[in-house]
């Protein structure tokens, strides 16, 4: 079970197209050179920046209190970004007047929910595949490395070298995390 997991775990953090950087999060955030194409050693690299991050310890591997702990770090960081949007006199507070007029996400607007607005990503593990099963001792750099490259090659429906809005957009068959 705690194998299971962590795999899990893994496969939520490493997973994917970069998911956190400073300036933009998203598929962009990859694109290094802006050329809207994200080539393979962009989306590697991204997966190892990502990987370097949840790397408290800095010992080559990442383990599922490293992943939990990042998780959480990264929660608060939106629950603060999302009450600072929403606290727009800056007082600290939200008023009422703040609270209602605050802007709805995703297609379901009149319930407040998010349907919709996830683009395609799948809630909780974002759409990726893999993980496995982890041996209980974490993951290395060099077999995120290597799920990263594997995830490249699945997501890369064309098979031209690079990730682009085109291969995002039918995800049947070998789109994100769908395994052959």
């Amino acid at each position: 079970m705690k194998t299971l997991l962590m795999g899990g775990l893994i496969a939520l953090s490493l997973g994917g197209i970069a998911v956190a950087q400073e300036a933009q999060r998203g598929p962009r955030a990859a694109d290094a050179d802006g050329d809207s194409r994200i080539s393979q050693a962009e989306f590697v690299a991204a997966a190892m920046q990502r990987f370097d991050s949840g790397d408290a310890n800095r010992d080559g591997t990442v383990t599922a209190e490293e992943m939990r702990a990042g998780m959480e770090a990264r929660r608060t960081e939106r629950r603060g970004e999302m009450f600072a949007r929403m606290d727009a006199n800056g007082d600290g507070a939200i008023s009422r007047a703040e609270f209602d007029a605050r802007p709805q996400r995703g297609g379901d607007a009149e319930r407040g929910g998010r349907r919709g607005g996830h683009h395609g990503w799948r809630r909780g593990g974002r759409g990726h595949g893999g993980g496995g099963e982890l041996a209980a001792d974490g993951v290395t750099r060099a077999e995120a490395q290597t799920r990263a490259e594997s995830r490249f090659e699945r997501m890369d429906r064309n098979n031209d070298g690079f990730l682009t809005q085109e291969d995002r957009q039918g995800r049947g068959g070998r789109g994100h995390g769908d395994r052959d």
